[in-house]
């Protein structure tokens, strides 16, 4: 009998269960925030997590470039915005946008340079998820 289940086939209903369970086990074992395991994606690449702040101002810089262009917004790319800006907790209309920027590199900068030596005399920096979340964590009015 084969396992080919064609092109149309639905996970879970045209597949074997067993198979479907170990893809499952294999992504979760991989993917752990609190060991700072990301998977496959975040492997020895030179990739930056980023804030929820940085997010927004990059969704924000290329919308108003997109508007320039008289190019229209995916919907997908409106509620990413939109996301972004409701948990964007760096928001502040009184500064301006370079202003921002800057204050968002330096307190990334800071966070990244952060060490701590342990008790055994181990050194201790902070994985680029932890930075991300503690910028997260920073109210508009803290200054960097």
């Amino acid at each position: 009998m084969s396992s080919y289940a064609g092109p149309n086939a639905q996970p879970g209903r045209d597949q074997p269960v067993s198979n479907q369970q170990s893809k499952t086990t294999s992504i979760t074992a991989v993917e752990n925030a609190a060991e700072l395991s990301f998977g496959p994606d975040f492997g020895e690449k030179d990739i930056q997590i980023l804030s929820n702040a940085q997010v927004a101002v990059i969704l924000q810089m290329s919308a108003q470039s997109a508007l320039m262009r008289d190019e229209e917004l995916h919907d997908v790319y409106r509620k990413t915005q939109k996301y972004a800006e409701r948990f964007n907790t760096m928001k502040n209309p009184e500064k301006e946008h370079q202003e921002l920027v800057d204050e968002l590199d330096n307190l990334q900068g800071a966070l990244t340079t952060f060490r701590k030596e342990t008790e055994d005399g181990k050194v201790m920096e902070l994985h680029g998820f932890e930075v991300a979340a503690l910028m997260n964590l920073v109210a508009t009015d803290t200054m960097v």
